[in-house]
């Protein structure tokens, strides 16, 4: 995860960029207790928002997201391929 610096405000975001959990240790929370650490990071550091994007397509990754608080957001996303 990444603390992000905001430019207009005085506060900062987490983008976490990435979150795995090697075979052998899945479905035994570990992921679900990473994030909920990083809420409690937020939480200590007056850090409002914590983003993390998927693919629609990752149904493993959506249902962790959604059971440990996240709201699926829609927004336009442009990517450059150099």
């Amino acid at each position: 995860a990444y603390q992000l610096p905001m430019f207009y405000r005085s506060e900062s975001e987490i983008f976490l960029y990435e979150i795995g959990v090697i075979q052998q240790h899945r479905k035994k929370g570990v992921a679900k207790s990473l994030i909920e650490h990083l809420k409690r990071y937020c939480e200590e550091n007056s850090i409002k928002v914590m983003f993390v994007m998927t693919t629609m397509d990752n149904e493993p990754a959506k249902k962790l997201y959604e059971n440990t608080g996240g709201e699926l957001e829609v927004v336009p996303l442009y990517s450059y391929s150099i």
